[in-house]
């Protein structure tokens, strides 16, 4: 069982990590924070689009605007968990191994 010192020490390892990825800090509390990001369009793909499907490639920019989330606790134990709605598994299994 960490106390809460610790698990603030770990978060904040963590947070820098993800902040020198480019994720900004959306709100923070004691052993948490969720942090925002934008969403990362395939600049090939957009391309493609627009010189032979018009319309796709305007829902293919609507569909990948905006931010990704994720929310970033530790536990009691002193683990780092991650979860987001925006993300997949895979993609937070990234963060997290990173």
């Amino acid at each position: 069982m960490k106390t809460i010192e610790e698990r603030k020490a770990i978060l904040e390892i963590e947070i820098d990590k993800l902040l020198r990825e480019g994720w900004t800090i959306s709100s923070r509390t004691e052993t948490g924070c969720q942090l925002v990001t934008k969403k990362k369009q395939s600049g090939c793909l957009i391309v493609v689009l627009f010189l032979f499907f018009i319309i796709p490639g305007i829902i293919y920019l609507i569909l990948t605007s905006g931010t990704n989330s994720i929310y970033v606790e530790v536990n009691e134990n002193g683990e780092i968990n991650y979860s987001s709605k925006d993300l997949s598994p895979h993609e937070l299994s990234k963060l997290s191994s990173q």
